[in-house]
């Protein structure tokens, strides 16, 4: 193959490459809400960032508890300057500083400690991450409800104006009455078109989460879930924090603090310093002239505490305990009164949906089928008729939304309690 050929080969072969990717960033992409989850989960910029905390807080385990490096002192000098008799001085010596009151065991431990922080902080923001995506996906699947019913409005508000006009000629309908339907019909009109804004707006908060180019299409095939059964919501006790990565944080911060107080009072002794050195001295020697004396030494240098400089330090981390303590319990409240109020709100949601279902929806069914009967029988008009499936159609609207509150708050309520990455 020519030189030419294989420039032509390559060249060929990378245009498909880009082809591709640019096909793959364009393409439609349909997910189901668990299925938008779990993308969140592995390709979410933010959360793969962080997961890289878990990375450096391993890099510093290793390095804590380390001993200092050992220090080479080199000493010379003469008298060339003065007598300049030939007298000379040299001296080398290793020191190496030794760790005393088990310090090095203390700052592997805060190591430790702080590589679980780094995964309870991951966990906590995979909760958040989790809890976003679904808040967003019920909103979508309510907007695309939402627009479903303004659409069927739409149409039935577009047959009844025609019938109004068609009723004008013969006396049987004023101008009024058109103009009136046809500003109806732009109130819809206007809310279907607010409602498709806010579907754009809640489209790019989802493309975030889940790292998806402004170009890729997504296509949601998840609904909006009607009331399906009583929710079994289990009591907001004290279990559930112990697998709550926001109080597992709070809980590990405490636990450092705990440990570097200790490590605090035992930085009360320095390090011990042992040298070892050599030294080789040349010097007149009367009336023998020059003469060489070598010495081996050990020298050992203990610091005494007697300034009491870590008191100060000793009195801070004791009140950081303190107050890490308090922000613990603050955060057991915190958690247990919002999963006790998220559960209260998400039951009488239910039960304010399930009311209106029985009583309003029922009647407005009942009185529909009514209507229909007995504008067969000639005892109403069109107007009453296409009044009465009006009505219907703003009953499913705020049917629907009270659908939506509900499951709004069962996410909630399964974030506040971390249910909802308790299995993943």
């Amino acid at each position: 193959m020519s030189r030419f050929s294989k420039l032509v080969s390559i060249l060929a072969f990378n245009v498909s490459i880009i082809s591709a990717l640019h096909a793959d960033s364009t393409s439609s992409l349909a997910l189901s809400k668990a299925q938008a989850v779990q993308r969140a989960l592995d390709h979410n910029k933010y959360l793969l960032a962080a997961r890289h905390t878990v990375d450096q807080a391993k890099a510093r385990r290793d390095l804590a508890g380390k001993w200092a490096d050992p220090e080479l002192s080199i000493d010379y000098s003469n008298d060339w300057l003065f007598n300049d008799e030939g007298e000379s001085s040299f001296g080398i010596a290793f020191e190496q500083r030794f760790p005393i009151a088990k310090r090095i065991g203390l700052q592997k431990e805060i190591a430790d400690i702080e590589i679980q922080l780094a995964n309870a902080e991951i966990r906590n923001f995979e909760r958040r991450l989790v809890r976003d995506v679904e808040l967003a996906i019920n909103d979508l699947a309510h907007i695309d409800a939402q627009l479903e019913l303004r659409q069927s409005l739409v149409k039935l508000n577009t047959e009844f104006a025609s019938f109004v006009e068609s009723r004008i000629e013969t006396a049987e309908a004023s101008e009024l009455d058109a103009n009136q339907v046809k500003i109806e019909l732009y109130v819809i009109e206007q809310e279907i078109q607010r409602l498709e804004n806010e579907r754009d707006a809640r489209i790019s908060d989802l493309r975030t989460l889940l790292n998806l180019e402004p170009t890729r299409e997504l296509q949601l095939a998840e609904k909006l879930v009607h009331l399906n059964g009583s929710p079994d919501l289990a009591e907001a006790n004290e279990t559930f924090l112990n697998s709550h990565p926001e109080y597992r944080i709070k809980t590990l911060l405490l636990d450092i603090a705990n440990k570097e107080t200790q490590l605090t009072l035992r930085r009360r002794w320095d390090d011990i310093t042992v040298g070892v050195g050599f030294e080789n001295e040349r010097s007149v020697d009367e009336p023998s002239g020059i003469g060489t004396d070598r010495f081996l030494g050990l020298s050992v240098s203990i610091p005494l505490p007697v300034r009491k400089r870590y008191e100060p330090a000793t009195r801070e981390r004791v009140a950081k305990q303190s107050q890490l303590k308090s922000v613990l319990e603050a955060t057991s409240l915190e958690l247990r009164n919002a999963a006790a109020a998220q559960k209260a709100k998400a039951l009488k949601l239910y039960e304010q949906a399930q009311l209106y279902e029985t009583n309003m929806t029922h009647l407005v069914e009942q009185n529909l089928e009514q209507m229909n009967s007995a504008y067969g029988a000639g005892l109403v008009d069109l107007n009453e008729l296409f009044r009465a499936q009006e009505q219907r159609l703003k009953i499913q609207s705020a049917h629907l939304t009270m659908a939506h509150d509900y499951q709004q708050a069962l996410v909630e309520w399964r974030a506040v309690t971390a249910l909802n990455i308790s299995q993943r």
